[in-house]
Protein backbone atom coordinates (compact mmCIF):
# COMPACT_ATOMS: atom_id res chain seq x y z
CA UNK A 1 0.00 0.00 0.00
CA UNK A 2 2.64 2.23 0.89
CA UNK A 3 4.68 1.61 -2.56
CA UNK A 4 0.78 2.81 -4.28
CA UNK A 5 1.09 6.11 -2.74
CA UNK A 6 4.72 6.80 -3.35
CA UNK A 7 4.16 6.03 -6.95
CA UNK A 8 1.26 8.06 -6.74
CA UNK A 9 2.80 10.94 -5.34
CA UNK A 10 5.13 10.00 -7.97
CA UNK A 11 3.10 10.62 -10.52
CA UNK A 12 1.87 14.08 -9.25
CA UNK A 13 5.04 15.15 -9.37
CA UNK A 14 5.90 14.29 -12.38
CA UNK A 15 2.68 15.78 -14.14
CA UNK A 16 3.47 19.04 -12.86
CA UNK A 17 6.81 18.77 -14.27
CA UNK A 18 5.79 18.55 -17.72
CA UNK A 19 4.72 16.51 -21.47
CA UNK A 20 8.25 15.62 -21.66
CA UNK A 21 7.63 13.15 -18.61
CA UNK A 22 4.02 12.24 -19.92
CA UNK A 23 4.80 9.13 -21.49
CA UNK A 24 6.46 7.84 -18.32
CA UNK A 25 3.25 8.98 -16.22
CA UNK A 26 1.36 7.28 -17.94
CA UNK A 27 2.87 4.21 -17.50
CA UNK A 28 2.74 4.57 -14.17
CA UNK A 29 -0.63 6.05 -13.81
CA UNK A 30 -1.45 2.78 -16.16
CA UNK A 31 0.59 0.52 -13.51
CA UNK A 32 -1.22 2.36 -10.25
CA UNK A 33 -4.51 1.61 -11.82
CA UNK A 34 -4.03 -2.45 -12.79
CA UNK A 35 -2.42 -2.46 -9.07
CA UNK A 36 -5.36 -1.22 -8.12
CA UNK A 37 -7.39 -3.42 -9.86
CA UNK A 38 -6.37 -6.32 -8.76
CA UNK A 39 -6.29 -5.26 -5.44
CA UNK A 40 -9.88 -4.85 -5.78
CA UNK A 41 -10.35 -8.17 -7.70
CA UNK A 42 -8.43 -9.86 -4.42
CA UNK A 43 -10.92 -8.42 -1.84
CA UNK A 44 -14.11 -9.49 -3.95
CA UNK A 45 -12.52 -12.92 -4.06
CA UNK A 46 -12.22 -12.47 -0.20
CA UNK A 47 -15.05 -11.46 0.64
CA UNK A 48 -16.82 -13.99 -1.57
CA UNK A 49 -14.65 -16.52 0.29
CA UNK A 50 -15.79 -15.05 3.45
CA UNK A 51 -19.67 -15.27 2.31
CA UNK A 52 -19.66 -19.09 1.30
CA UNK A 53 -17.54 -19.74 4.49
CA UNK A 54 -20.94 -17.98 6.57
CA UNK A 55 -23.02 -20.05 5.20
CA UNK A 56 -21.76 -23.30 5.49
CA UNK A 57 -22.94 -24.80 9.37
CA UNK A 58 -20.92 -24.60 12.09
CA UNK A 59 -20.43 -27.22 14.92
CA UNK A 60 -22.08 -24.05 17.07
CA UNK A 61 -25.30 -24.44 14.78
CA UNK A 62 -25.91 -27.33 16.44
CA UNK A 63 -25.11 -27.68 19.85
CA UNK A 64 -28.77 -26.26 21.57
CA UNK A 65 -31.04 -28.77 18.65
CA UNK A 66 -28.38 -31.80 20.09
CA UNK A 67 -28.63 -30.57 23.34
CA UNK A 68 -32.48 -30.29 23.23
CA UNK A 69 -32.65 -33.65 21.85
CA UNK A 70 -30.58 -35.53 24.53
CA UNK A 71 -33.22 -33.96 27.14
CA UNK A 72 -36.18 -35.12 25.48
CA UNK A 73 -34.77 -38.71 25.02
CA UNK A 74 -33.57 -38.55 28.27
CA UNK A 75 -37.13 -37.21 30.23
CA UNK A 76 -38.83 -39.92 27.87
CA UNK A 77 -36.47 -42.96 28.93
CA UNK A 78 -36.71 -42.09 32.61
CA UNK A 79 -40.35 -41.91 32.59
CA UNK A 80 -40.58 -44.89 30.51
CA UNK A 81 -38.28 -46.68 33.32
CA UNK A 82 -40.33 -45.01 36.31
CA UNK A 83 -43.77 -46.67 34.52
CA UNK A 84 -42.03 -49.85 33.94
CA UNK A 85 -40.49 -49.76 37.50
CA UNK A 86 -43.86 -49.33 39.21
CA UNK A 87 -45.64 -51.84 37.06
CA UNK A 88 -43.11 -54.36 38.17
CA UNK A 89 -43.35 -53.05 41.74
CA UNK A 90 -46.90 -54.24 41.99
CA UNK A 91 -46.59 -57.80 40.02
CA UNK A 92 -43.42 -58.38 42.46
CA UNK A 93 -45.67 -56.97 45.69
CA UNK A 94 -48.77 -59.18 44.31
CA UNK A 95 -46.21 -62.06 44.39
CA UNK A 96 -45.34 -62.05 47.67
CA UNK A 97 -48.41 -60.87 49.33
CA UNK A 98 -49.66 -64.84 47.74
CA UNK A 99 -46.86 -65.91 49.46
CA UNK A 100 -46.98 -64.46 52.65
CA UNK A 101 -50.62 -66.05 53.11
CA UNK A 102 -49.60 -69.59 51.51
CA UNK A 103 -46.74 -69.61 54.78
CA UNK A 104 -49.56 -67.89 57.16
CA UNK A 105 -52.01 -70.80 56.12
CA UNK A 106 -48.94 -73.53 56.40
CA UNK A 107 -48.33 -72.28 59.98
CA UNK A 108 -51.82 -71.95 61.08
CA UNK A 109 -52.22 -75.45 59.90
CA UNK A 110 -48.90 -76.49 62.11
CA UNK A 111 -50.30 -74.68 65.07
CA UNK A 112 -53.54 -76.55 65.05
CA UNK A 113 -52.29 -79.84 64.23
CA UNK A 114 -49.60 -79.74 67.41
CA UNK A 115 -52.58 -78.21 70.12
CA UNK A 116 -54.91 -81.05 68.50
CA UNK A 117 -52.25 -83.81 69.07
CA UNK A 118 -50.36 -82.89 71.88
CA UNK A 119 -52.22 -83.53 75.73
CA UNK A 120 -54.05 -80.76 77.49
CA UNK A 121 -50.80 -79.59 79.74
CA UNK A 122 -51.45 -77.54 82.88
CA UNK A 123 -48.91 -74.95 83.75
CA UNK A 124 -46.34 -76.07 86.04
CA UNK A 125 -47.82 -74.46 88.84
CA UNK A 126 -50.57 -76.09 88.75
CA UNK A 127 -49.13 -79.25 89.05
CA UNK A 128 -47.94 -77.98 92.65
CA UNK A 129 -51.76 -78.08 93.89
CA UNK A 130 -50.77 -74.89 96.23
CA UNK A 131 -54.22 -73.74 95.15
Amino acid sequence: MRQLLATARDSARALSTGSALWNKNAQDIDRLNSMIRQKLLEMEELEKKRIEDAKKPKLADFTRPILLTLGISSIVYFSYHLLWWNLEYDEREAVLKELVREKELELQGAIEEQQASAPACKPWYRRLRLW
